[in-house]
Order: C-alpha cells, then structure tokens, then sequence
C-alpha cells in the first residue's frame, strides 16, 4: 500500500479558504493544518507549509493529476511537496 502526502503553503489568510475546499474533495482522504493550536505557531519541521493532505490514488499518476488539477489550481495555493510513504 501506498500512501501520499502534500504539504501545502498556502498564501496569507487562504488558509482557511483552502482547507474548506480540500474537505469537500473526494479524492482527499485526510486534510490537517499544519499548527500547534495552544500557540498558533507554525510547526518549524514542516517550514513554511500550511496544511498536509493525505491523497487517496491507485499510482503516482493519479496523485499528480489530483495534485496539479484540484490542489495547485485552489486560490492562494504557493506551492506543494508531496512525500511518499510505503507500507
């Protein structure tokens, strides 16, 4: 099993915006802000990312598809890094 991740930064003040339309996404299994709440402080190990995603698709193709027409064409969307994980 595969499991796909993007990071996600977002412009200032999107953030919220962008989390809202992640949720609606079928393909979007997961969608976390990237925050500590006590503090509202960015978590330093994610550096400037925002949100993480956790995708749900059958490849890496998929992944990409979903990456480049769902996730990068969302408004205040910066840029994105996926990770891979294998199980």
């Amino acid at each position: 099993m595969t499991v796909y991740y993007v990071l996600i930064d977002a412009k200032p003040s999107y953030e919220h915006r962008i989390f809202n339309r992640l949720k609606m996404e079928e393909s979007i299994i997961e969608v976390d802000p990237l925050i500590v709440e006590e503090t509202a402080e960015a978590d330093p190990f994610f550096e400037t990312f925002d949100l993480l995603a956790k995708i749900n698709a059958d490849d890496y193709e998929g992944l990409m598809k979903t990456v480049d027409t769902v996730i990068k064409s969302i408004e205040g969307v910066n840029r994105v890094k996926t990770l891979v994980r294998r199980i």
